[in-house]
């Protein structure tokens, strides 16, 4: 079926905001189409996404003493040592096995065999 040469009629019963108001449209002859038209609603206040305060601090407590030990007991049984092999033997995060494996570096535990922003790897140092 063609569209027929005439515009289409438009015919409206309300358009106030906040009701909603029904549009009435011929496209083809005499056909007429009836549309809802919803009115938009407002959008809801997001929450904030940002981290308090207290969350920030949570974030950057540093890593407790009982499990550096830990860290230390099994990095000595260990031929190589990469974050994610710290993180499965001490169930742990990755974020944290870094944190770790830094802190453990800087004790002078581990060594730094290669060292890259992916992936570093470290041997345990053999005490005598």
């Amino acid at each position: 079926m063609k569209p027929q040469s005439e515009r289409p009629i438009y015919e409206c019963d309300k358009l106030d905001q906040g009701t909603a108001s029904k549009l009435l449209i011929n496209l083809f002859g005499s056909t007429l189409y009836e549309v809802m038209i919803m009115p938009k609603q407002k959008k809801e206040e997001k929450q904030s996404s940002s981290r308090s305060i207290v969350q920030q601090a949570e974030m950057n407590v540093s890593v407790p003493a009982e499990l550096l030990k830990r860290a230390e007991k099994e990095v000595k049984n260990m031929d190589y040592i990469t974050p994610f092999s710290l993180a499965q033997k001490l169930s742990i995060s990755m974020s944290t096995s870094r944190k770790l494996l830094k802190m453990l570096e800087q004790s002078k535990a581990v060594e730094a065999v290669s060292k890259n922003r992916r992936s570093p790897v470290f041997i345990a140092k053999k005490t005598e």
